[in-house]
């Protein structure tokens, strides 16, 4: 009679872990698409194709690029829930963009090019307009960079994210997720 009840606890504590597990789970997917939502959507947009080559790694970083002009981010998006969809509470994930500029983007540095009038360019005329769209090699529209910005947002409001997370859940409480 005893070890029965010992088993059937034991069932119980082993039920009440997966579920719990499984719980945090989802919330670090949650997390993650808050932030991943953050960067792309304010990754800034000529053509798309930065705001389209976002990725996600579990474990390790992607490599490569993704050639996807992505203007409005709705592909990216759903390409990162899609790929965050095995990820588990303690695993490595990765938000990357390849992208050559990619980094000039976030933290500046773009230079433009010289033109010397009456000169061609190897860049060509277009070039020209896109000088504009800098200010001293910081991105117009996004000056700050977008995953700083993304992560000071997101950040700050983590506990927040968190509990719009946990309310997606009825049959789970915050204290079932302390110490995970």
């Amino acid at each position: 009679m005893l070890g029965e009840s010992v088993s059937d606890f034991s069932v119980n504590v082993r039920q009440w872990c997966q579920s719990t597990n499984a719980k945090a789970d989802t919330v670090l997917r949650d997390i993650v698409m808050e932030l991943a939502n953050d960067i792309v959507m304010n990754t800034p947009v000529d053509t798309g194709m930065l705001r389209g080559s976002w990725q996600v790694g579990i474990g390790t970083a992607p490599a490569g690029d993704i050639v996807a002009n992505d203007p409005d981010g709705s592909s990216t998006l759903q390409a990162i829930r899609n790929g965050l969809s095995p990820a588990k509470m303690g695993d490595v994930v990765y938000l990357a963009n390849n992208m050559l500029y990619a980094g000039m983007v976030e933290f500046g540095g773009w230079l433009p090019p010289q033109f010397t009038p009456g000169m061609p360019h190897k860049y060509g005329r277009d070039k020209v307009a896109r000088v504009r769209t800098t200010n001293q090699g910081y991105s117009n529209q996004a000056p700050a960079g977008m995953v700083r910005v993304a992560i000071a947002r997101v950040s700050s409001a983590f506990e927040e994210v968190v509990a719009k997370s946990i309310a997606k859940m009825p049959d789970l409480n915050a204290s079932d997720l302390e110490g995970l």
